[in-house]
């Protein structure tokens, strides 16, 4: 059960939540369409299920809230802090859907769910390492302007390579030749050119090795 509201949450924490959204969140209007979103994607996987499942999901959707509204509010207070409460909200995310987990009773996680969960943990994977890194590492390194210039120019080709390299890396032991083949090219998109383009390519490799690393051991 865990793995498919993780998938929920970083669905809509990501990419269901573009940059006019993110900036749109900081007022009362914008979070309640954000928490909305999150209601609805949690709802998409829930209607599969029992309708005991329901309180559940009110509950997550307003802790989410109540975390998005402090996080708000710590903005306020201190307006450069950026790095810090960034991590710790999606921390108190991740903490908050494991206590839903940990209250749900047994018919409730025994309930039919649509997708086998080989197929959640993949799907969270991929989505680490193209959304959720393209955010994390534009959050992280914001006062590099120059590199954030260029990870936002490149966005859809190096979560695209990335996506590739995290299939590279789950494939090489049975595929080696393809993946060969396949990295062949990626060493030539997008990192044949620019400033960055060795930093880049580090970067990538290393978040879908970590990744492809992350989806083994929990599968």
């Amino acid at each position: 059960m865990i793995w498919y509201l993780l998938l929920a949450h970083f669905v809509g924490d990501y990419p269901l939540q573009p940059d006019w959204l993110a900036r749109a969140k900081k007022t009362w209007r914008g979070l309640i369409i954000h928490t909305g979103v999150h209601l609805l994607v949690l709802l998409c996987i829930f209607i599969w299920m029992s309708r005991d499942a329901l309180p559940y999901v009110f509950l997550l959707v307003m802790i989410h809230f109540g975390i998005d509204t402090s996080k708000n509010k710590l903005a306020k207070y201190k307006p450069k802090w950026v790095v810090v409460p960034y991590l710790l909200d999606q921390v108190c995310h991740v903490l908050s859907i494991i206590f839903i987990v940990n209250l749900m009773p047994d018919h409730v996680h025994n309930g039919f769910l649509p997708l086998d969960i080989l197929w959640i943990k993949l799907l969270l994977g991929y989505l680490l390492v193209t959304y959720f890194w393209f955010i994390t590492e534009r959050v992280t390194l914001h006062t590099n302007k120059e590199y954030v210039k260029s990870i936002n120019s490149q966005q859809w080709q190096r979560m695209s390579m990335r996506a590739i390299w995290l299939t590279c890396f789950l494939l090489a032991g049975e595929y080696l030749q393809p993946v060969v083949f396949v990295s062949a090219i990626a060493f030539q998109l997008p990192y044949k050119q620019g400033k960055h383009s060795r930093r880049a390519l580090l970067t990538d490799i290393v978040v879908a090795l970590i990744v492809m690393i992350f989806i083994r051991l929990i599968s």
